[in-house]
């Protein structure tokens, strides 16, 4: 009976790096498109009327930095917590974009 080879660790290793780089690639995308969404999309609504130009700019940025500050506390913890993260932000995506969708109909 012949033995079987098994794939080299580097093989193996390099198929975990492709992995865990797609779905960092995504994640952080997904979070980057959602910080820029919460400040774009708010100064176009808050820009528009005079007395909340300061507070609003200043709301809606620390609203942007805490999400991204979560983010990354998420990330640097590791381990299956990280995996969470990539996928919260992109689940938070794809509800902004329902939710976007809904009140445009």
């Amino acid at each position: 009976m012949q033995e079987r080879k098994k794939p080299p660790f580097s093989a193996a290793f390099a198929v975990y790096l492709g992995v865990h780089i797609f779905f960092r690639g995504i994640g952080t995308g997904a979070m980057h498109v959602i910080c820029g969404a919460i400040v774009g999309r708010g100064l176009a609504y808050v820009w528009q009327r005079m007395w909340l130009k300061i507070a609003g700019t200043c709301g809606l940025l620390g609203a942007a930095i805490t999400f991204h500050a979560i983010y990354n506390l998420l990330i640097a913890y590791g381990g299956a917590v990280q995996y969470i993260a990539y996928l919260l932000s992109v689940l938070i995506l794809i509800a902004g974009k329902l939710i976007t969708h809904r009140l445009m109909l």
